[in-house]
């Protein structure tokens, strides 16, 4: 995992169930483990509100305090605080161009790079490039990925169509528009955007085809991982146009299982979920990702394949699990069971979340050694309780 940017601790205070709780990741795979109602949708809540309130120019802080703290792509520690001032509103409005942030808004934040504070006069459009600039790296790009599938799925579930049309200067096809378009195919529904804006592709169905390519990568994990052996847009794309006017339509993705050929509607629940959660891992660009629940609706089979996918992927970045499933813990190495977490619902002290001590990391490591799998340890263990 060199130069990939990870999440290296988060500690909160005040947030929904969570009283003050602080959480080590390591780099690559970790595995949040808890019963219902424990607080692991809401760590992971937790974790996407402080990047929230670095991003956004209009953020309102959501806790009473949080420190997050990140190893860059250089190796370099970040560490992040914000408090919500007594009587303040939480927000972190800027109302100057150039200002990142303005400290006269109901909180307190606070930025150190290798344990030294930074005046935040010296941010000034984005956090990310300010760090560019110090040389000392990006911190991590968070993608949550969660068990539903997401609304939008045109050019899956439904066709999508193109739009694009020439204005009085230019004799090339512009001002681009997709009508029901899903997110999960911008790349490449862009790429095919600066084609024709770029007058590089001819106006056939053959050629258009071409330029709507799925990537190696993606058909390759999806194969290995699922029972999706290719994937492909649909041949019977339908193209129109006139002099001043292109459109595109009956556009869709087909999916190969087994030897045929079928659309979105034909795949099992299943088979859509892995889909869903193969594609945000390769295509979604993030060095750190949180997956909800990735056993919801999986065959216990493809459970483990979904299992050895995200530990293959978690060499190149850092991915958190959060799971009820025990069997999650077997895809773990006995050398890295301080990479479980476990969540916990304490009546005095709200969702806590715990690491295995010494004592317990040998114990399950003799048993998984001498008897059998570590979620059978597991199952018989009071660990969660």
């Amino acid at each position: 995992m060199d130069n990939t940017a990870i999440i290296h601790s988060l500690e909160i205070k005040g947030y929904k169930s969570i009283k003050h709780a602080k959480v080590n990741l390591q780099p690559g795979l970790n595995i949040l483990i808890g019963r219902n109602s424990s607080g692991k949708s809401i760590l992971f809540e937790g974790i996407q509100e402080v990047n929230r309130l670095l991003r956004s120019r209009n953020a309102v802080s959501k806790f009473s305090e949080a420190k997050i703290e990140y190893l860059t792509s250089l190796n370099k520690l970040i560490t992040v605080s914000v408090a919500r001032r007594a009587g303040g509103g939480g927000k972190i409005p800027i109302d100057k161009e150039e200002d990142f942030y303005d400290q006269d808004n109901g909180t307190n934040l606070t930025l150190k790079i290798e344990g030294e504070n930074v005046p935040l006069e010296e941010i000034k459009s984005s956090l990310y490039l300010f760090l560019l600039k110090r040389q000392v790296g990006r911190i991590p790009n968070v993608l949550s990925v969660k068990f539903n599938l997401p609304s939008d799925l045109a050019f899956l579930e439904n066709p999508g169509s193109l739009e694009f049309s020439k204005n009085e200067d230019h004799d090339v096809y512009l001002n681009y528009n997709i009508i029901g378009g899903s997110y999960m195919l911008w790349n490449i529904l862009f790429e095919l955007e600066q084609a024709i804006e770029s007058g590089d592709v001819r106006l056939e169905k053959q050629e258009i085809q071409k330029k709507l390519k799925i990537s190696k990568n993606l058909k390759d994990k999806l194969k290995k991982f699922s029972p999706i052996a290719d994937l492909r847009f649909s041949p019977n794309l339908n193209i129109y146009k006139d002099k001043q006017h292109l459109r595109i339509t009956n556009i869709y993705v087909e999916f190969k299982i087994g030897k045929e050929w079928v659309p979105w509607n034909y795949l099992s629940d299943g088979t859509k979920r892995l889909f869903y959660l193969i594609h945000e891992v390769v295509e979604g660009g993030a060095t750190c990702i949180l997956i909800e629940e990735p056993e919801l609706g999986i065959h216990p089979h493809q459970f483990h394949k979904i299992l050895e996918f995200l530990k293959e992927e978690a060499h190149s970045r850092q991915i958190v699990i959060s799971t009820h499933s025990p069997q999650s813990l077997n895809i773990l190495e006995q050398d890295e069971l301080d990479r479980i977490i476990i969540s916990k619902n304490d009546s005095v002290k709200g969702s806590v979340y715990v690491h295995l001590t010494k004592n317990e990391i040998k114990k399950a490591q003799k048993y998984t050694k001498e008897v059998g799998f570590l979620s059978d340890y597991w199952l018989h263990s009071d660990l969660e309780k």
